[in-house]
């Protein structure tokens, strides 16, 4: 009787660490699921941290870029000295080739007479038709154009990634350019 009283107690002993075994390991799991959901919410947020900085730094391009319509004709605004800034990436290697890829993938909106239809004036008043106007923009452009596709919107004037890729080498040839000469 003694030896099943102690088998009794063993098995209960054993039943109640078995059900503390399984209680800790459901705890464990319980607590690795919440771990994987902060994981899980701090990627989240991080994501959603990262767009909200680009939005953020798109609308200061935006932003910091507009400029009042001009009066200045075509031919006024081509025979405008450069200012040095502007020198600089008008004389950079691939200006040409940019100067090409702008006149024919932006200029039919970003110009003083827009040839887009439902356009009636240059788009945030950014002229891109001389080449003043598109070295003054080559930070606009880069970004804009070589580095994202916000431009051409919808890419309607069906800019390749071989003209994307010659504005990046430009801007960053004219840029690379500059930090040398300091």
């Amino acid at each position: 009787a003694q030896a099943n009283a102690a088998r009794m107690v063993l098995i209960q002993k054993l039943t109640a660490a078995g059900a503390d075994i399984r209680a800790a390991k459901a705890e464990a799991d319980a607590a690795r699921i919440e771990a994987q959901t902060v994981k899980a919410d701090a990627e989240a947020a991080k994501t959603e941290a990262a767009a909200a900085k680009k939005a953020a730094d798109d609308l200061i391009i935006l932003r910091s870029h507009v400029t009042p319509p001009s009066d200045t004709t075509h031919d006024e605004a081509e025979a405008r000295p450069l200012t040095p800034t502007e020198r600089l990436f008008a004389e950079a290697e691939g200006f040409d080739e940019v100067q090409d890829i702008v006149l024919g993938r932006c200029s039919m909106c970003h110009t003083r007479e827009p040839g887009y239809e439902g356009i009636t004036h240059a788009p945030r008043n950014l002229l891109l038709e001389t080449t003043p106007e598109i070295a003054n923009s080559a930070r606009q452009i880069y970004i804009q154009a070589g580095v994202t596709n916000a431009m051409p919107p919808a890419n309607v004037s069906y800019m390749e990634p071989e003209e994307r890729a010659a504005i990046v080498r430009w801007y960053r040839a004219a840029t690379g350019a500059k930090l040398a000469a300091n």
